[in-house]
């Protein structure tokens, strides 16, 4: 989802009756079950993008999410947009994420101890209000070596750790970007680009996604 844009990251660990959540939030990554050690995690993770100024889409967005996020949740705890026209400036935090050809946003998330031997998903949902939309709608997404700061410019950005998915986005899809462990207790961050003529623009709300 991406009018309230969020990445969601989340994961719910199921043992018996004992039931323990966490979700992170930014423009809309969903959630998945998987199993670690012989128990069932459900996970998810969210995020999307913004530009300035970028033509609206045409037509009406679905009125129901494409994914599930549910128990607690966190929301990104830093966003920086880098710019490739303007690659030495460090444009600073943002409340926005935005992917064009320009500018792409890096997303850090703070994982909590307590998801020590949990398994996480990361999920693009594609929001259903408020967000700013055209071209293909292709972007790729990136885990990066570290987390990003208020001083991380195009530049100096951080090195890719690993290139996770490239895809089409589309009002009311949504995209399993990554599996992974969770690394209990460490600050990690993610990446968004545009590869095509996308341009996409969301504010990111730390509320429940619609």
């Amino acid at each position: 989802m991406l009018s309230v844009g969020r990445w969601y990251y989340s994961h719910l660990h199921e043992a018996g009756n004992a039931n323990k959540s966490l979700q992170l939030s930014s423009n809309q990554f969903g959630l998945q079950d998987r199993r670690v050690n012989g128990q069932r995690y459900k996970s998810s993770f969210v995020n999307t993008a913004r530009r300035d100024d970028p033509a609206p889409m045409q037509g009406e967005p679905p009125k129901t999410c494409p994914g599930e996020l549910t128990q607690g949740f966190e929301f990104p705890h830093l966003i920086i947009p880098i710019d490739s026209t303007a690659p030495d400036k460090a444009l600073g935090t943002s409340y926005n994420g935005t992917a064009t050809p320009t500018i792409s946003s890096i997303f850090n998330f703070d994982i909590p101890s307590s998801s020590k031997g949990m398994s996480c998903s990361l999920w693009f949902l594609f929001p259903q209000r408020n967000f700013l939309f055209k071209g293909d709608g292709a972007v790729k997404f990136s885990r990066l070596a570290k987390a990003a700061t208020t001083n991380t410019s195009f530049a100096n950005a951080p090195a890719l750790k690993d290139q996770l998915l490239e895809r089409k986005l589309s009002p009311g899809g949504n995209s399993n970007v990554t599996n992974f462990e969770c690394p209990a207790a460490e600050k990690i961050a993610f990446r968004m680009d545009s590869v095509g003529s996308t341009e996409l623009s969301y504010f990111q709300d730390s509320s429940s996604p619609p």
